[in-house]
C-alpha cells in the first residue's frame, strides 16, 4: 500500500469533521470571486507536508484559483532521509525547481519554518514571485538571523527544544542531523484550536525535520528578497510560534500588511481554513 493511497484514505475519512468546522467560521468561500487568475504556491512548516492545505486548496480551487502545495525534501511523500539534508537550500530544491519550470508570476504562502523556504526562494526568483505570505511563520531580516542569539529566531528555537528530540548520524559528538517532534506534544503545540480529527491526521503524517532545514544560514539581499511584496498572517492562539514572536518578526522586517486570525491555533489551514482563504484572496487583489 502507497503512501500516497494511504493519505487520500485518510483525508476521505477525515475530511467530515473539518468541513463542518470550516463551514461555522466567519467566511464563506461564496465571498470569493469567480473569475481571479492568482496562482499561490503553499509551503508547508516542520514535519509537515503539502498533505496540511488540502482543505485550503481546496477552496480556492472550487472559486477558480490555482493553487499548488509542495513537499519539501524528506517532507511528506518525499523518501529522503531527513538525515542527509544539509541547507536550507537543499530542503527547498523542490520549490525552486518548481519555479524553474513556470512562467507566471505566482503568490508564496509559507507557515512556520516554510517561511525559510520561500525566503529563499524570493531571493533567488523575485521575478516569479508577485507577493508573499508569511502564515505565523519564521521571517528572518537577513537568513542568518540564526547566527545571532538575540535574535526572534534564536530565541524561539532556545525556548522551543525542549519539545523536539534529536537523532545524531555522525555521532554524539557531532552536530544534530534531525529533530523528532514526540506525538504527545503535536495536540498542544500545533493543533489547541483544531478539531481532534485534524491532530489525528497529523499524529499519523509528521514526519522527522531536517535540523539545517532550521539551523542553517543563508543570504538575503534587499536587491532580490527585499524587491519582493511581503505580508504576514498572525494567529493568536499559537502555541508554537507564540503571537509575541510573530509580532517581533514583523516589527524587526516590517511588511506591507498584516491580517490576524485571532481563535487560531499555529495551524490555521486545518483550524480555520475558510478565513484563511478569504485572507488569501483579499491578499491576491492587493
Amino acid at each position: 500500500m502507497t503512501t500516497g493511497f494511504i493519505i487520500v484514505m485518510l483525508l476521505l475519512l477525515l475530511a467530515t469533521p473539518l468541513s463542518e468546522m470550516a463551514a461555522n467560521v466567519e467566511f464563506s468561500s461564496k465571498t470569493l470571486e469567480t473569475n481571479p487568475t492568482a496562482h499561490f504556491v503553499f509551503i508547508h512548516g516542520a514535519g509537515h507536508g503539502a498533505w496540511c492545505w488540502y482543505e485550503v486548496v481546496t477552496i480556492l480551487e472550487k472559486a477558480g484559483y490555482k493553487a499548488t502545495a509542495l513537499d519539501c525534501l524528506s517532507a511528506g511523500t518525499d523518501n529522503t532521509s531527513p538525515d542527509d539534508v544539509t541547507s536550507v537550500q537543499q530542503y527547498s530544491k523542490p520549490l525552486i525547481d518548481y519555479l524553474t519550470t513556470i512562467t507566471d508570476k505566482v503568490i508564496l504562502v509559507g507557515h512556520s519554518l516554510g517561511g525559510h523556504c520561500i525566503a529563499l526562494a524570493m531571493e533567488v526568483y523575485p521575478e516569479k514571485v508577485s507577493k508573499s505570505v508569511f502564515l505565523s511563520a519564521i521571517m528572518q531580516v537577513k537568513g542568518s538571523d540564526i547566527s545571532d542569539p538575540n535574535s526572534t529566531l534564536s530565541k524561539l528555537y532556545s525556548n522551543d527544544s525542549k519539545n523536539f528530540s534529536f537523532t545524531y548520524v555522525n555521532g554524539l559528538q557531532a552536530q544534530p542531523t534531525s529533530l523528532h517532534i514526540p506525538k504527545s506534544s503535536i495536540s498542544n503545540l500545533y493543533y489547541n484550536e483544531s478539531p481532534p480529527s485534524a491532530a489525528t491526521l497529523a499524529k499519523l503524517l509528521m514526519k522527522a525535520v531536517p535540523v539545517q532545514a532550521v539551523f542553517s544560514p543563508f543570504d538575503l539581499t534587499p536587491s532580490r528578497y527585499g524587491t519582493v511584496r511581503r505580508f504576514y498572517i498572525k494567529t493568536g492562539k499559537d502555541n508554537a510560534i507564540p503571537e509575541s514572536s510573530q509580532q517581533e518578526f514583523i516589527d524587526r522586517s516590517p511588511v506591507e500588511k498584516v491580517f490576524s486570525i485571532d481563535e487560531s491555533d499555529h495551524s490555521s489551514f486545518l483550524s480555520h481554513p475558510r478565513q484563511l482563504a478569504r485572507y488569501l484572496e483579499i491578499i491576491a487583489k492587493l
